[in-house]
């Protein structure tokens, strides 16, 4: 049986509903339909890339966003490092902030660099 290639209106309703609300309960009630029906829909591929294509498009914008931001955000927390008249729990708060997210970052840029190497070697054995 052929995909089909575009949604029905309950579909598109259902598609905002799960972009807007969290869970398949919220987004059902919210596009008044049942979550059996939700659950249907997230098994059609068509259905589902679409959600996954909304998705990264909404994601994207956020990391836009906070990307934006992020300088700022560094500054501020260096100020308040600098600050003779901060106390000593926001400059710890501060620190820590640092600390935390450049310790994300340095195990995210691993794991990239892990995937990006798997990947490599996947692509080497499928060549031979």
């Amino acid at each position: 049986m052929p995909q089909k290639a575009t949604l029905s209106a309950n579909q598109r309703k259902a598609l905002q509903a799960m972009l807007t609300n969290a869970g398949v309960t919220k987004a059902a009630a919210a596009c008044k339909l049942s979550r059996w029906t939700l659950y249907r829909y997230l098994r059609d591929p068509v259905f589902k890339a679409e959600l996954n294509r909304r998705q990264d498009a909404v994601l994207a914008a956020a990391t836009s966003a906070l990307a934006e931001k992020a300088g700022d955000a560094v500054e501020a927390l260096g100020l308040v490092l600098a600050d003779g008249e901060a106390s000593a729990s926001a400059k710890t708060s501060a620190a820590l902030g640092i600390l935390r997210t450049v310790y994300d970052l340095v195990g995210v840029r691993e794991v990239l660099e892990r995937l990006t190497a798997l990947e490599e070697r996947m692509r080497d054995e499928a060549t031979k």
